[in-house]
C-alpha cells in the first residue's frame, strides 16, 4: 500500500475551494434571478388579467355586451383605455404618486385594444433586466450581449 505524503496535500482543500466556490455562487445567483423572472412574469400576468377584467366590465353597455367604442359614444373609450392602462400599471385608475407593479414598467408598455365590438384585449410588454446588468461584455470581441429578456402578457375578455 502506498502512503500519501502529507506535505504534498497541504493547501489542496484551499485550491479546491477556490475552484468550486465561484461555480456554486454562479448557480446560486442564476437560480435567484430565474425566480425573480418568474415572479415578475406572474405579477405582470395578474395585472394584465385585472386590467382586462376592469375593461370588460366598464366597456360594455349593460347586458348587450357591446363596447361603448362603437355604440356612438366614442368619448368614453380613450378615458377607459387610460384607466385600464393605469390598472395594469399600478392597480388604480389614477397612478399619481403610486409605484408600478414592476420596476421599469411604463404606460407606453401597455396597450388596450378592441378588435371587434365585443372583446377587449390588454397587452403588456416588459423588458426584464437582471440585477447584475442588462448587457454582458464581450471584452472587445463584438457588441455586448444583451441580457434583457422580453416578457409579454396578453389577455382578451368579452365585454359584459
Amino acid at each position: 500500500m502506498k502512503h500519501v505524503n502529507k506535505t504534498k496535500q497541504k493547501g489542496l482543500a484551499a485550491a479546491e475551494f477556490v475552484i468550486v466556490v465561484p461555480v456554486l455562487l454562479f448557480l446560486l445567483m442564476a437560480t435567484a434571478e430565474f425566480g425573480r423572472l418568474l415572479y415578475q412574469y406572474e405579477v405582470l400576468t395578474r395585472a394584465t388579467r385585472d386590467a382586462a377584467r376592469f375593461a370588460a366590465e366598464e366597456a360594455g353597455t349593460g347586458t348587450l355586451g357591446y363596447i361603448n367604442n362603437s355604440s356612438g359614444d366614442a368619448s368614453t373609450w380613450p378615458v377607459l383605455q387610460s384607466e385600464t392602462a393605469n390598472i395594469a400599471l399600478c392597480g388604480f385608475r389614477d397612478c399619481s404618486g403610486k409605484a408600478a407593479h414592476v420596476d421599469g414598467l411604463q404606460n407606453s408598455d401597455i396597450e388596450v385594444l378592441t378588435n371587434d365590438n365585443y372583446h377587449v384585449t390588454v397587452n403588456v410588454n416588459y423588458r426584464f433586466v437582471p440585477l447584475f446588468g442588462d448587457s454582458l461584455s464581450t471584452f472587445g470581441f463584438g457588441a455586448p450581449a444583451s441580457l434583457a429578456i422580453p416578457l409579454q402578457s396578453s389577455v382578451t375578455m368579452r365585454a359584459l
